[in-house]
């Protein structure tokens, strides 16, 4: 039963047809892809911590310039990322639930955006070579994106989330 489940799982992502997955199959697949986003930026981050610090380069107003810059690349990654979800599970929408297709696209679309933002906060950070206050900007998209943990609550009925609410 299991082995059969996870064929079919791995059949629907080769395919890359989210169409005719099914919910269990497109929070599994979800789940994979949000652990895999996660993991660059992490992984980056403890290079920037062990390797990339220390030699703090003098960029005078420019360090400021890049810390606004990365500050309102988080405000848009986040904001737009939240609004195309929305826009795609509406988009998705039907019987009361959101499609496992619109799902995985909207999740997509919002992990990798803040995936974006917090790997150019790194970026700027070791080009910087101080952590505070570079850093922030990362960990906090870091933060949303480990917070957006796919639960598929979106694909079930609305009958069946207040039921299972209370």
């Amino acid at each position: 039963m299991r082995a059969a489940r996870l064929r079919e799982i791995t059949v629907t992502a080769r395919r890359g047809d989210w169409s005719t997955a099914s919910p269990a199959n497109a929070l599994v697949g979800v789940r994979v892809i949000w652990g895999g986003l996660l993991l660059g930026p992490v992984a980056l981050l403890v290079v920037v911590v062990a390797v990339g610090h220390g030699s703090e380069r003098d960029l005078g107003d420019l360090a400021m310039f890049l810390f606004g810059l990365e500050v309102a690349f988080l405000v848009v990654a986040a904001v737009v990322g939240g609004f195309a979800r929305k826009q795609i599970y509406k988009r998705h929408w039907q019987a009361d639930a959101i499609t496992p297709r619109g799902y995985v696209l909207g999740n997509i679309l919002l992990l990798t955006l803040l995936e974006a933002a917090s790997l150019f906060g790194l970026v700027l950070t070791m080009l910087h070579g101080r952590l505070i206050p570079m850093v922030l900007p990362a960990m906090i998209a870091m933060g949303l994106h480990a917070v957006n943990f796919p639960t598929g609550g979106p694909m079930q009925p609305a009958p069946m989330r207040r039921r299972a609410e209370a």
